[in-house]
This record gives structure tokens, sequence and C-alpha cells, in this order.
């Protein structure tokens, strides 16, 4: 038998949370490019107009790096939650292809883009920062 008493949140309630939740993470996704930006050394990069937390399955961020809008996906899965650190990863995966597309590295080559943006995350995973540029510039 449980004990105790309990009280049921009002829709009203529910959707002030849910909303707190997002404003946090929103937060903490632009502290995280930031981040990326002073990784990879380079403050160019556009800024991300929108970010939608919502349902996806089997995704846990996607992005799309239209230069005049960027718009950033989320899964609601993340609210209320501590960032875990392979989400970082996800997002330095991310925002690569934001910075590819500036870069013009996207605009015809996402397979190229796709392979950078791993490229990012295995070396951030290795916290290989004095080799990652030897390996993101190789002649192209």
């Amino acid at each position: 038998m449980i004990s105790g008493s309990f009280r049921l949140l009002s829709d009203e309630e529910l959707k002030k949370r849910r909303d707190n939740q997002e404003k946090e993470l929103k937060s903490i996704l632009l502290e995280e490019y930031e981040n990326f930006k002073k990784y990879i050394d380079f403050y160019e990069l556009p800024e991300i107009k929108e970010i939608k937390v919502n349902y996806m399955d089997k995704i846990d961020a996607s992005v799309r790096p239209n230069l005049s809008r960027v718009e950033l996906k989320i899964n609601e899965k993340f609210l209320g939650n501590k960032l875990p650190e392979y989400l970082k990863i996800v997002l330095f995966h991310e925002f690569t292809h934001i910075w590819d597309a500036v870069m013009q590295y996207g605009l015809r080559a996402s397979c190229l883009t796709e392979y950078h943006a791993v490229q990012i995350a295995f070396w951030t995973i290795v916290n290989k920062k004095d080799t990652i540029f030897k390996y993101i510039f190789w002649e192209r």
C-alpha cells in the first residue's frame, strides 16, 4: 500500500514546467554551440534561429544548415535531464554540418559533410584537438 499524498498537476502547470525545461535545454544547446566555435577556432558561424524540442523516433538531434535560417531539432527525451556527454558529441556532429555549409563543403557533397562530422565527433571523443585540424583540412 502506498501512503502519503500527491497532487496532480494542472495542464497549465505542466505547460509551464515544459516551457521552463525547454528554455533551460535551449540555453545549454546554445552554450555548446559557443563551445564548438571555440573548439574549431572559428567564430563566424551563423546564429541558430530556431531550436525545436519535440519527439523524434530514433534520433537525438538534427540540424538544417540553411545559412539564412539555421534550425536545430532536439529530442524531447532530454527535457529536464542533465545533458549526457554523448549528446554533446552528437551536437558537435550537427554543428559540423553548419560549419561545412559555411565553408561550402555541404552544398553539393552531403557524403563528405557526413564523413567530416563523424571525424569531428571522433576526434572530440579522443580529445585530439592538436591533430584534428590535420584531418579536417586535408587537401580539400
